[in-house]
């Protein structure tokens, strides 16, 4: 059942049928055409329709002559005489879009490309894989948020949600596309991420599979489920380590709209970007920053690629190192926590562990670790006793070895300039419980570097200490909880 209108979007509806808001619907099926129209006219909205882009440039004309304009064009990808992305080429170059300010929804299966589309104006792409019922809820719910928050504004900066519960590779990814420009909000599993796509406009979804309380399949499987009151119309693409060959349906049939290849590398993820943002008019910065020469760190470490660890964290020295230091914290004991596990029965834990570690092993450029790794990983999975574990162990082993004597900048013992107090700190935790509860990594990292500038009292040198250490571990779950805590016993 779907819910209530609200008193705003009343009066929306209210507001649009005394402007006269126009929408044109160009769909190859009378059909799904009409019962598009049915559910855009219950919005307040005077819907026209047309099988054709020919007739659907003349309905166009005619409203135009009267005054008036096109607000909503609804194009599906098969119109009765050609495709719906030449019908766009042929609107832009008659400049329809531009001057009518409109917004395109284009209504899409997975593997049609929105290459062609104009890059320049509010384009929603909605895949055309739900029920036609359903779809018409999908797309009544886009118009009506839409025109709540900013339509046909190509200047606002997409959103994507970033879920993954391996923090080094959620956050290698987060810094690639922080830093192409986009918004981004992470979730550690998939019922996190149900909740972030409920509670805000999330514009793409990167998902990764294997995760902790619900994993991706499962997560998107309710996303995209058509009995939903609104299914989610935002593309899901999942990152996974597995061949495309061997998950590709398994994908399609739970509903994702693409995949990609883990680690994840900045011209697969331009890629995507380019295909699944099509509004975005920034997408230049992604390819800038896949083609920008990267200056060298000043060490090496025993098989590891450190250059190919940097591309996935876009050049950053400061953030690759920071990962690093989270490495040593989460596996440096991981041989013997594996082996107490598998003695007490926690097989489940230890392959979950063990699939984190061929992740994170992955991400730094670790790539004999990975492949260790991954071959205990399966010997887990078969049941096998792993007789690869020591040998990782040993890997491990010398990784943090080398890693430890490293002189990885602090910025702790060089930017505490000022005194700090229970205030200050007690002002700054407050700021910090809004991103660390929706795992926005990029506002936790400015105000992590607001901790960075103080001296601190004797009295909070500990309890600070151990927040740079969740957060630069990445651990922000832990972060948020000992935040909470903190600003409890913070005398003001």
């Amino acid at each position: 059942m779907e819910k209530e209108m609200s008193a705003c979007q009343q009066k929306q509806i209210a507001e649009r049928r005394a402007q006269n808001s126009y929408a044109l619907i160009v769909h190859y099926d009378p059909q799904q055409c009409e019962q598009l129209q049915q559910a855009v006219e219950t919005l307040g909205i005077t819907c026209l329709s047309s099988r054709s882009g020919q007739d659907a440039l003349r309905a166009w004309q005619t409203i135009h002559q009267r005054g008036t304009k096109v607000n909503w064009l609804i194009v599906n990808h098969r119109i009765s005489d050609g495709s719906g992305s030449e019908f766009t080429s042929l609107a832009q170059a008659k400049k329809l879009l531009l001057e009518h300010q409109t917004q395109l929804f284009f209504l899409a299966p997975q593997e049609e490309s929105t290459s062609k589309l104009p890059l320049k104006q509010g384009v929603t792409v909605i895949e055309d894989n739900f029920p036609t019922a359903a779809l018409t809820k999908v797309l009544k719910s886009r118009i009506n948020y839409d025109n709540l928050t900013t339509p046909n504004d190509s200047s606002v900066t997409p959103t994507v949600l970033v879920v993954d519960d391996n923090d080094l590779g959620r956050q290698a990814v987060s810094v690639q596309l922080e830093s192409a420009g986009l918004t981004v909000i992470e979730a550690v599993n998939g019922a996190e991420a149900i909740k972030q796509v409920s509670e805000q406009r999330i514009d793409l979804i990167l998902m990764d599979i294997q995760m902790p309380v619900m994993d991706g399949l499962e997560a998107t499987r309710h996303l995209k489920d058509p009995s939903q009151a609104v299914p989610c119309a935002t593309p899901i693409i999942a990152m996974t380590a597995h061949a495309p060959e061997e998950t590709s349906k398994t994908f399609k049939d739970a509903g994702f709209s693409a995949h990609m290849q883990k680690p994840i590398e900045i011209e697969s993820l331009y890629t995507a970007l380019k295909h699944w943002l099509p509004a975005w008019d920034n997408n230049s910065a992604v390819l800038t920053l896949a083609n920008a020469p990267q200056s060298p760190l000043s060490f090496t470490l025993t098989e590891v690629n450190i250059d190919a660890g940097l591309r996935r964290v876009a050049g950053k020295h400061d953030v690759y190192k920071k990962l690093l230091t989270s490495f040593v914290t989460q596996f440096s004991q991981f041989e013997q926590q594996t082996i107490d596990s598998i003695a007490t029965g926690q097989i489940n834990d230890v392959i979950r562990q063990t699939h984190t570690l061929k992740g994170s092993a992955s991400t730094l450029g670790a790539e004999t670790l990975y492949q260790l790794a991954e071959k205990l990983e399966k010997q887990l999975h078969s049941n096998n006793y792993p007789k690869t574990l020591h040998k990782v162990g040993q890997k491990i082993t010398g990784l943090c070895q080398e890693i430890s004597q490293l002189e990885l900048a602090n910025p702790a013992t060089t930017q505490n300039h000022l005194d700090g107090s229970d205030r200050i700190l007690k002002n700054i935790l407050q700021q910090l419980i809004e991103p660390l509860t929706k795992l926005k990594a990029a506002n936790i990292k400015q105000l992590q570097s607001q901790l960075y500038l103080y001296r601190w009292p004797e009295t909070l040198c500990e309890p600070v200490d151990k927040l740079h250490q969740l957060l630069d571990s990445y651990q922000f779950r832990a972060a948020l909880d000992h935040a909470q805590s903190l600003i409890g016993k913070l005398e003001i």
